[in-house]
């Protein structure tokens, strides 16, 4: 009686083979996929804080907010909605009416923790760099030296490789 053996299929080293090279090249692309990721985000997020910033330019100019005055920012950070539903009254008296920001700005980008006010003409009147900071923005995937192309700013904020809040100025450029 003779056994009848197949010589199709494949043996176990060349699935083992093919099951390394598989981990290999995984083991490469997974990383660079992730860098390409904190890369989109930290551009989005510098793409929001500059229509953040121009927007709250635009309302000082119109509003005559005075330099150290603060604008509370009414972030939801679920759905990335800006609802700043209460009128700020400034020094000057004059009112800045509710949902203004949201003439300028609809939506930002989700799952920032964005301070909880901006403050008006940051950096006019003092000379240290650290003092220009109007609004912060952090994400839990970027790091503000990435942004900043791994180098570190005398900000405060900006200085630290740990996932912390990036630091920018009233017109939202990166400290």
């Amino acid at each position: 009686m003779k056994l009848n053996r197949s010589k199709k299929g494949f043996t176990l080293v060349e699935i083992m083979i093919v099951v390394v090279i598989i981990g290999l090249l995984a083991a490469m692309a997974i990383p660079a996929f992730q860098k390409v990721r904190r890369n989109s985000i930290g551009k989005a997020m510098i793409n929001d804080a500059r229509q953040l910033g121009s927007a709250l330019s635009q309302i000082a100019t119109d509003f005559g907010a005075a330099p150290g005055e603060t604008f509370p920012l009414d972030y939801v950070a679920a759905s990335g909605l800006i609802d700043n539903n209460a009128p700020v009254v400034l020094l000057n008296t004059r009112t800045i009416p509710a949902n203004e920001l949201g003439k300028y700005v609809k939506v930002l980008s989700k799952n920032y923790t964005l301070s909880a006010v901006a403050t008006f003409g940051a950096g006019e009147t003092t000379v240290t760099r650290a003092d220009d900071t109007a609004f912060t923005i952090q994400h839990a995937q970027v790091r503000p030296d990435e942004l900043q192309g791994g180098v570190t700013s005398p900000v405060a904020g900006n200085n630290l490789a740990t996932f912390t809040a990036v630091a920018f100025d009233i017109e939202g450029k990166l400290l």
